[in-house]
């Protein structure tokens, strides 16, 4: 009975690796994120919206996704540009005066999550969208992120 129990635990281990992998190789283009009709940085004035799940947060529609987007000075925007490794799994793919755009990698199954901010200079806001290119659940993965970032922006230096 224990030696069947193992077996079908390693197999089920084994079918969730490879359903992982399966995802990974399907990542899709890089807009994968973004609603139909919508591209990265500045639309109309705004980030693009959230797709309708759960897996996605911005500063720019007031709905389910809705974060509060952050105070700040024109310095703090300054130093997140000097600061390309500012989220640890994340790489800096475009940076514009006033825009950054980062891809996020999970570490397990290498999922990949799209991160825009825009430093709104008359606000003194920093605006942001993170989203996932896949799935329809990610945990709390985005919005957490943005609230680490949140936290680290609002703390005393």
């Amino acid at each position: 009975m224990i030696i069947r129990n193992t077996a079908l635990a390693g197999l089920l281990l084994l079918v969730m690796v490879m359903a992982g992998g399966k995802i990974y190789s399907m990542k899709g283009p890089s807009t994968d994120s973004l609603p139909e009709g919508y591209s990265f940085g500045l639309n109309n004035g705004f980030l693009a919206p959230c797709r309708n799940s759960p897996n996605c947060v911005c500063t720019d529609y007031e709905d389910a996704h809705y974060m509060e987007p952050v105070t700040m000075d024109e310095g703090k925007w300054l130093s997140i540009k000097g600061n390309p490794h500012l989220f640890d799994e994340c790489r800096l793919i475009s940076s514009e005066q006033n825009y950054l755009r980062f891809e996020c990698e999970s570490s397990f199954f290498r999922f990949i999550d799209d991160v825009e901010l825009f430093y709104d200079e008359a606000g003194s806001l920093l605006r942001f969208r993170s989203a996932a290119r896949l799935g329809y659940y990610d945990l709390g993965v985005n919005r957490k992120r943005m609230e680490r970032l949140r936290t680290f922006l609002t703390s005393p230096e």
